[in-house]
């Protein structure tokens, strides 16, 4: 993957050599951080086929600039899907995109493809019934997860600027805005697009679509399975194989092959401003890349070593809450480096080899050594390691073997030496919280 930096975020550009792209708008808060794992296989099966893919986080979301405080959040949103298909195109010389959305990137897709010429697709991934629906989700997550959470003393204040929902916030405008959303009426507006419709749920037809006003022939329609198990948790998740199989048979029939437009390279590191801090996306390594976000101060403080986080289980780079973005933002304020990244087989990160255990291998170490040794050629020549949960257990043995780490953080440690028993309570949790989202629960715990 090639990071790319536009309109205040972070995107990742999957190139290909054909006319026609894909941009992948994706969910928010939980969802995102269940999905990125799925959307950056779809991306990698659209580049296989030959369609350049671009993979982005919305304005005030994962390593985008600002938060959930900005008025028009879901206008910027929808203005981004745009900013995204023009920066493949600027990038790629492809000619039109097929817009993919899923979740809440369902809602806004249809919405972000009005009045353009060069959309030739659209693809709706598990979309909520109607923004209505999104909003009802998103308060009962809240009501559950985090009233209860309140409720223990676990929680040292409510928010009451709008809804929290597993630590991602919402405001009440944006809550109020998305509430309008209705992905059919978007979709009846436009002209008539080949289109892929996964539902969460049993299939909708065509009439229900499009409001029974319009005909909606050669639409391929079909039913998101196992979408419960995929947004169980990042860990414990599993990639419906079938859903992947479908979105594969119908891009590939829509694959333009041939040579694109001469496009200009353009050299120079990709990076995201900020009020006080500087960030750079950073792909390290070949054969199981490793995507990561290098923070930087904007000004110039005693000089204190970098600190690295490591994945807590599968959540992404960009952490809890997007805690680890928050995070590395504070330690620049303090005029700390940070590099926060996704090790193989985590988030946006190539796939660790075939014979390693996930997450609890003492192998897991040779890979944060590689993120030390891009360190060292950034300058930085000894490190911190911060690491949750499974990253508490990559960190230590990191440092054991690695004499460049001057300080270890471990939160939440499972375990410092692997064994059955460990083995065995993991793969037992991981089977309750599967069996948790079969019952349609959304309480999240866990050791990795």
């Amino acid at each position: 993957m090639k990071p790319v930096v536009f309109a205040d975020t972070i995107g990742w550009l999957n190139e290909a050599k054909g006319r026609r792209g894909v941009v992948i708008a994706g969910a928010h808060g939980h969802e995102d951080l269940c999905s990125r794992r799925f959307l950056k296989l779809l991306s990698d099966k659209a580049a296989a086929a030959g369609l350049p893919t671009l993979l982005f986080d919305y304005p005030g979301c994962g390593n985008a600039v600002g938060d959930h405080a900005a008025p028009g959040q879901v206008m910027a949103w929808t203005a981004s899907i745009g900013a995204a298909i023009d920066r493949l195109k600027r990038d790629c010389g492809v000619e039109d995109v097929i817009l993919a959305g899923f979740r809440l990137g369902a809602l806004l897709a249809p919405l972000a493809a009005a009045g353009r010429d060069d959309v030739a697709g659209l693809a709706l991934l598990a979309p909520p019934g109607s923004g209505k629906t999104y909003v009802r989700e998103i308060t009962a997550m809240s009501r559950v997860i985090d009233g209860a959470l309140a409720k223990s003393g676990a929680s040292d204040a409510t928010f009451a600027e709008g809804r929290e929902a597993v630590g991602f916030r919402l405001s009440h405008e944006t809550l109020a805005d998305l509430s309008r959303l209705d992905w059919r009426r978007a979709v009846a507006a436009l002209p008539h697009l080949p289109m892929l419709l996964i539902a969460n749920g049993q299939p909708l037809a065509g009439s229900e679509i499009r409001d029974g006003r319009t005909s909606f022939e050669g639409a391929t329609i079909a039913e998101f399975k196992d979408y419960h198990l995929l947004m169980c948790d990042p860990t414990a998740n599993r990639v419906p194989a079938d859903v992947v199989g479908c979105w594969t048979d119908w891009l590939s029939d829509r694959a333009v092959a041939g040579a694109v437009q001469r496009v200009e390279s353009l050299r120079g590191r990709e990076i995201l401003e900020g009020s006080h801090y500087t960030e750079e996306p950073v792909v390290i390594g070949q054969a199981s890349s490793i995507c990561g976000v290098l923070t930087r101060p904007r000004v110039s403080h005693a000089a204190a070593d970098p600190v690295i986080f490591l994945n807590s289980g599968g959540v992404p780079h960009v952490g809890w809450a997007r805690g680890t973005v928050e995070a590395a933002r504070e330690l620049a304020a303090a005029g700390v480096a940070s590099l926060r990244i996704d090790l193989p087989g985590i988030g946006l990160s190539d796939d660790a080899a075939s014979d390693r255990l996930f997450l609890y291998d003492s192998s897991t170490r040779l890979d944060v050594s590689a993120a030390i040794d891009w360190m060292q050629r950034a300058g930085f020549a000894k490190v911190e390691l911060v690491g949750t949960c499974s990253g508490a257990f990559q960190a230590l043995h990191t440092a054991r073997a690695d004499r460049r780490v001057r300080a270890l953080t471990m939160i939440n440690p499972l375990c410092f030496a692997w064994n059955s028993s460990y083995a065995l309570e993991l793969t037992a949790w991981k089977a309750y919280e599967t069996s948790k989202a079969n019952r349609g629960s959304q309480q999240q715990i866990g050791p990795a």
